[in-house]
């Protein structure tokens, strides 16, 4: 057995020896003093150590200094979890010391342990789905607390005592999953993060304050170092932006950052985690590393680009724009997503529409196709793309109008989409004389 494993092991079997001693010595304090007095001492007792171990640590290097700042700047989630984690763990306590002067110690400590089977089935109504041999357990438990508390009863019925450690078990669970809800969002380095201005836009610029110095980072292609405040750094990326629905060629701001920080590996094992599903979505636009690739022959082969990203009261929040053909569906690429997230991440707002297509050789179409082409010269075809997000609110309509990816465009010129979206002059009047010729055409046939 290797020695951090050996290490390990004799701590979790010290921590079991320790919380079962803790029993008797509570059970012998209920018979002398009150169940908060108790709790008071105790808990006095606990913060006096702590304190001193926080100061070996830190003299001894071993604490997350980097993680600091960023877990007092989130004084909001930092209040909020700590004053509902505060009022699951008193509750939880009081609960167990007033039933444990009415019990034996062993119903005491089994009872108490049901939270260890309680956690995951309250993660139930949060999406999390465990497996069989949970329910085992779930099944092993209730007949252990039959046979300690109501076996050989005359009445199958709890004693106050015994519903208050049961209760005691419930706030366990729930002070557990709090910690598990608000520990992430305290314990990381990054403070704020943010890009894009539109979900179905690849953004072009994105930014991560991190609490690291510069130093500590490693330099990437597309990203540049800030000095930020008390000791923070703030990441930038500059990429190259660009339509959702035709991503080729473009440079995520968002993915850039996102390959600093993995590369560098500053951040906890949380943000870690977060920050690989990230990697993943913006790996490729056909979603072949999301294993959602897809592609009819009928529309444009799949798209899916990451659009906005956004951090909140200690959560990150990334948008994504994804445009499919008729050969998957909604269902499927959402199972696939989720399996790729795993705990690392969550999927939020999850809407869909499905491809809408109007025929190519309808008269209408070939009536605008035609038109476009006497204007220009240039002999274009009609194609399919994902979005027509008003042409959806018709029966019979689709996107029509001019657009040129090869034009050279001013510097202080953005990409459609982008920043500072801007085409020649020319361009317009052009654009102008095809509508008027389309309109003055299509009224010309039935529709």
């Amino acid at each position: 057995m290797p020695n951090v494993q050996l290490r390990n092991t004799l701590l979790l079997m010290g921590a079991s020896f320790i919380w079962g001693t803790a029993f008797v010595a509570q059970s012998v304090g209920a018979d002398h003093m009150g169940p908060y007095s108790f709790l008071a001492g105790r808990s006095w007792l606990a913060c006096v150590f702590l304190l001193g171990l926080m100061a070996v640590l830190r003299k001894a290097g071993k604490t997350n200094s980097a993680a600091e700042p960023g877990f007092w700047q989130n004084r909001k989630v930092l209040v909020k979890g700590g004053t509902c984690c505060g009022i699951a763990l008193f509750a939880a306590s009081a609960a167990q010391q007033m039933g444990i002067g009415t019990t034996s110690t062993a119903k005491a400590g089994f009872m108490t342990a049901l939270y260890v089977v309680l956690v995951p089935v309250f993660g139930v109504f949060f999406g999390r789905r465990p497996g069989v041999k949970l329910w085992c357990c779930v099944a092993a438990s209730v007949v252990g607390l039959y046979l300690l508390c109501l076996a050989g009863h005359d009445s199958l019925a709890l004693t106050g005592g015994e519903w208050q450690l049961l209760g005691c078990a419930f706030l366990f669970a729930t002070q557990i999953l709090l910690v598990d809800h608000f520990s992430p969002k305290l314990d990381g380095i990054i403070t704020a993060f943010e890009g894009g201005v539109a979900h179905n836009a690849v953004p072009d610029r994105a930014s991560c304050t991190v609490q690291v110095a510069a130093g500590a980072l490693v330099q990437t292609e597309g990203v540049t170092f800030e000095a930020g405040e008390g000791g923070a750094t703030v990441i930038r990326g500059w990429g190259k932006s660009g339509h959702a629905a035709m991503p080729e060629g473009t440079v995520n701001a968002i993915s850039l950052i996102v390959n600093c920080l993995l590369k560098s590996g500053v951040c906890t094992p949380q943000e870690e985690a977060y920050l690989n599903v990230l990697h993943t979505l913006h790996a490729d636009t056909d979603g072949s590393a999301l294993g959602i690739a897809a592609d009819d022959g009928l529309f444009d082969p799949l798209t899916i680009i990451g659009g906005t990203i956004e951090m909140a009261d200690g959560v990150i929040r990334q948008s994504f724009d994804c445009r499919y053909p008729t050969n998957t569906d909604p269902e499927k690429m959402t199972a696939a997503i989720r399996k790729v997230c795993g705990g690392a991440a969550t999927l939020e707002n999850v809407s869909s529409r499905v491809p809408f297509y109007i025929d190519a050789d309808s008269p209408a179409i070939q009536t605008l196709i035609n038109t476009y082409n006497d204007v220009t010269g240039e002999g274009k075809k009609p194609f399919t793309m994902g979005g027509g997000t008003y042409a959806r609110h018709f029966p019979y309509a689709v996107s029509f109008g001019p657009e040129h990816t090869d034009i050279e465009i001013p510097s202080f010129a953005g990409p459609m989409h982008g920043a500072n979206e801007g085409t020649p002059f020319e361009k317009l009047v052009e654009a102008l004389k095809i509508y008027i010729l389309a309109l003055l055409r299509l009224q010309e046939i039935e529709l």
